[in-house]
């Protein structure tokens, strides 16, 4: 090990699932992750959410999140529910939306989204399932793009319950 670290290697992040009976869900993520719950104001009204990010450093961050709509008597259309959460990302930051692929995850519609900033790429997966919206974000430096890590995170989401 003291050889690997001369040589300027870097350890491989020890994966571990981490898993949400609540929300119902399981995601890898390459470290432990700090855990928040907290209420957002949507178009709805407030929405209960739990977030969930790890810090990688120079190479950017990594974040899952789920926001349940269950509790809003309002239209939560899935289409309406993603295209909203798009248009959002553009606002609230000015992102430059660089691409969005619409995808079926596990019977879910969602979204593959890249947008990018000034100073920063961020990947995301967002999946509507049972009236909860669960996203994946990687964010790393815009010359550097998002940490390579995103594609086995955004692969690993799995659901305790189906459509």
């Amino acid at each position: 090990m003291v050889i690997a670290l001369a040589c300027g290697a870097r350890a491989q992040p020890a994966w571990q699932t981490y898993h949400n009976v609540k929300y119902g869900f399981s995601v890898d993520i390459p470290a432990e992750p700090r855990i928040t719950e907290g209420v957002t104001q949507a178009g709805v009204g407030p929405v209960p959410t739990l977030t969930g990010g790890i810090d990688l450093h120079e190479r950017g961050g990594m974040v899952f999140t789920v926001a349940d709509y269950s509790a809003t008597t309002k239209s939560t259309d899935p289409d309406v529910v993603l295209e909203d959460l798009v248009k959002a990302l553009v606002q609230k930051d000015g992102s430059v939306l660089d691409s969005e692929i619409s995808i079926i995850v596990q019977g879910a519609p969602g979204r593959d989204i890249v947008a990018h900033t000034s100073r920063f790429q961020r990947r995301m997966r967002v999946i509507y399932l049972n009236r909860q919206l669960y996203g994946l974000i990687a964010v790393g430096p815009v010359g550097a793009g998002a940490p390579s890590e995103f594609d086995r995170f955004a692969k690993s989401l799995s659901f305790d319950r189906g459509p």
